[in-house]
């Protein structure tokens, strides 16, 4: 599959990528592309941090496995990463591949997503507070 050479951010894209805040929320109604937004940070984030492990919080695992992750999924293999090649989805690599692991990996990889550099992301849900 050829890379994404240039991907095209539509204005709303655009402002959050060029914001340097430290905390960012977005209000915007279905198609803005907040979930490609956040399949981007992701990226990021793992240039930045390998080995490093990150939390992604939604409302249940099965909501982050059925809603979140597919269009994060479909935006990274947009740039060129390919799923069992370049990441695992809720399982370890091949022990033979010899891939580094998180400083502090997950103890189960069922709700975990793990890259050839050791980055790691954990699947967090928020439970409802008593």
């Amino acid at each position: 599959r050829p890379l994404m050479s240039k991907f095209i951010y539509n204005p709303p894209q655009l402002f959050i990528k060029l914001s340097d805040a430290k905390y960012k929320a977005v209000v915007a109604g279905r198609g803005v592309g907040k979930t490609t937004m956040i399949a981007d940070e992701i990226l990021e984030l793992k240039k930045l941090f390998p080995r490093g492990k990150i939390g992604l919080i939604g409302l249940t695992y099965f909501h982050i496995k059925t809603k979140s992750m597919p269009v994060v999924i479909n935006h990274w293999e947009k740039k060129g990463f390919i799923k069992d090649m370049h990441y695992f989805v809720g399982r370890k690599p091949p022990k033979k591949w010899k891939w580094k692991e998180a400083y502090q990996p997950p103890l189960d990889y069922k709700n975990s997503i793990i890259f050839w550099d050791g980055f790691t992301i954990e699947f967090l849900y928020r439970s409802k507070s008593r």
